[in-house]
């Protein structure tokens, strides 16, 4: 199964994993940020665009203990599901 449900979601967890261990100014991060942009306008479909994204972030991850020690996968899993409870509350409450 997918970690993403779409280019869309990919681009706004990939960065939000993201904040978690790295400032913008470190080079892995604007790495990230450079494949992002790069397949926004790449010709791939849905996929391949995460795929790469992917594979950017999970080189980013080496910067991570955490993700090390337990792995990629697993940590973005973990960080997927962590990532989209966030959005969803912050969209249910916005109109507070």
């Amino acid at each position: 199964m997918a970690l993403f449900r779409d280019f869309d979601e990919c681009k706004k967890l990939a960065v939000l994993i993201l904040d978690d261990f790295l400032e913008e100014s470190h080079p892995d991060y604007r790495r990230v940020v450079e494949r992002i942009r790069y397949e926004e306008t790449s010709g791939r479909d849905n996929k391949g665009k995460c795929y790469m994204v992917v594979s950017r972030l999970k080189q980013a991850l080496w910067n991570n203990n955490i993700a090390v020690d337990i792995g990629f996968h697993a940590y973005l899993e973990r960080k997927v599901v962590e990532k989209r409870f966030i959005i969803g509350y912050t969209e249910m409450n916005e109109d507070e």
